[in-house]
């Protein structure tokens, strides 16, 4: 069975949807390890070639603001008390944005040399 455009957009956006940045902020806590951070940046650049590879570029921003969207209230839910003054002198949904603004830097970079790659194989064949 052959995937089209369609069902690679939602299987895409459906892994998008992972909180990563949640993930990573809880194991940074936890641990006191980056890789969290180091999985999420990983993670969302290989869905942001994936989306570029198969033509649902759209599925990068809709993704993100999802991704967004739960690690934010995953962070609201366990509350102040746990994040104590871990990111001080941010809050820990200030956190939750910065870096998700910050995680569209690789997605960017990732999209831009896909879109060049792809633009030149085509030009090749």
């Amino acid at each position: 069975m052959k995937m089209g455009k369609y069902e690679w957009s939602t299987l895409i956006v459906l892994i998008y949807m992972l909180p990563y940045l949640y993930f990573g902020m809880a194991q940074d806590r936890a641990h006191h390890s980056f890789l969290g951070y180091v999985l999420a940046i990983v993670a969302t650049g290989a869905l942001a070639y994936a989306s570029r590879r198969f033509g649902s570029v759209y599925a990068v921003p809709i993704g993100n603001l999802l991704s967004l969207g739960i690690s934010y209230y995953f962070v609201r839910m366990v509350g102040e008390g746990y994040w104590e003054s871990y990111f001080k002198p941010l809050s820990p949904q200030l956190t939750v944005i910065i870096f998700s603004v910050l995680l569209l830097i690789p997605q960017a970079i990732v999209l831009l040399v896909t879109h060049f790659a792809v633009r030149r194989k085509s030009r090749v064949l």
